[in-house]
């Protein structure tokens, strides 16, 4: 799938070339927007796209938001997401990737002040469905919300091992702490 800068430009039957000389901003600045979300990109960007299809800034980021909505989310383009979306929180995770016969991508959220603690949650891109930006940020950020079960002082997921169905978002079946517990729903929360 095309970044969202270039399938914005394709749209419009633009490149970026052509906006660099239109707007006078230089095809670098375009090129590292390309990595960026809508509201990421910068108003430099955002007032040369305006100057090279004759609308707003405001109408660009609006046309740039509806790409990202409308658009399934490819496995790069989710560890991007969330990478960016982390980082803003003070957090780092690391990722990893399976094929379960469909795209899986885990997450792995180090747990602070918890002696080698730890929470996995996979990301299922399963076949036939779509998953946006928002459902992705949303369905994470329950995921970590989803740590209510207690069993002798120690808290687990939701089990979701009976359903036929796999989940888009499955936290791993294990025990955490309390402690843990708070910092996950605190970051769930802060995610949206």
């Amino acid at each position: 799938m095309e970044k969202l800068l270039d399938t914005y430009l394709s749209k419009m039957n633009l490149n970026r070339n052509r906006v660099s000389v239109v707007s006078g901003v230089q095809a670098t600045t375009l090129q590292r927007a390309n990595d960026k979300d809508a509201f990421s990109i910068n108003s430099k960007v955002l007032w040369a796209l305006s100057l090279a299809t004759g609308k707003t800034a405001g109408q660009v980021l609006d046309d740039l938001v509806k790409i990202e909505e409308e658009n399934n989310m490819t496995t790069d383009e989710i560890i991007l997401t969330l990478t960016h979306s982390f980082k803003a929180l003070g957090q780092t995770i690391d990722f990893d990737t399976e094929n379960m016969g469909y795209d899986q991508v885990i997450i792995t959220v180090d747990v602070p002040n918890i002696d080698d603690e730890s929470v996995r949650i996979g990301i299922n891109l399963l076949p036939d469905t779509k998953m946006t930006k928002a459902e992705l940020i949303s369905g994470v950020a329950d995921a970590l919300r989803d740590y209510d079960h207690e069993d002798d002082g120690e808290f687990y997921p939701t089990n979701h091992e009976e359903d036929l169905q796999p989940e888009m978002f499955v936290p791993e079946y294990q025990a955490i702490a309390k402690d843990s517990v708070e910092f996950l729903d605190d970051l769930g929360r802060k995610l949206v």
